[in-house]
């Protein structure tokens, strides 16, 4: 059985790669941070061809964890046109093209999906965060209808200490501390 982690290059995907491997399971980790010890997936401009090769590739491949996003916190009227392009490009297109690559290659797949508490709050500047957060559980509730043998868990790990976090700056009010992202890695792994 192999499990593949999509977003593996810093933060929580980072600390969810590591730990699968501390735990001796088959995992390979793909990141669109280029780094000797992933492999490499641009989802910056995701190329099918490669990337229906690189899943098919992958033997026994019955598990996902999704994390990988490309965000700002920003002002949506502030968004540069070049920036609006990048984000929808990345978080919406290509996660469905991504998701119709996998589903074609196993139907039956586990796939973990991690969301966030952003989904349940209209923060101000997390309006394209949100929108392809909810786009990509809606996007997966309605593949679970027309195919119903995949599993999907929706994650909602809460406020993490991240780069994400720190290079966005979000300054605002949270009810929840922000968690180490070795200590909600193992909440997800124990699932």
């Amino acid at each position: 059985m192999t499990i593949l982690v999509i977003g593996c290059g810093s933060g929580l995907g980072k600390e969810i790669f590591r730990l699968l491997k501390k735990e001796k399971k088959d995992v390979q980790g793909f990141s669109s941070l280029n780094s000797k010890n992933l492999n490499y997936l641009n989802l910056k401009s995701l190329n099918l061809n490669k990337l229906k090769k690189q899943i098919n590739s992958i033997k026994d491949l019955n598990e996902v964890y999704y994390l990988s996003n490309l965000s700002k916190h920003e002002s949506f009227l502030k968004i540069s046109e070049n920036n609006f392009n990048k984000f929808i490009n990345f978080n919406i297109l290509n996660f469905a093209k991504f998701l119709q690559v996998l589903l074609k290659k196993n139907e039956k797949i586990t796939i973990n999906i991690i969301l966030s508490h952003i989904c349940f709050m209209h923060n101000y500047g997390f309006s394209i965060y949100r929108s392809h957060k909810l786009f990509q559980k809606n996007l997966l509730q309605s593949i679970q209808i027309e195919c119903p043998k995949i599993k999907v868990n929706y994650i909602y790990p809460g406020a993490i200490k991240t780069n994400f976090v720190k290079n966005n700056k979000y300054s605002g009010k949270s009810i929840f501390k922000p968690k180490d992202p070795k200590i909600i890695a193992k909440l997800i792994i124990k699932k």
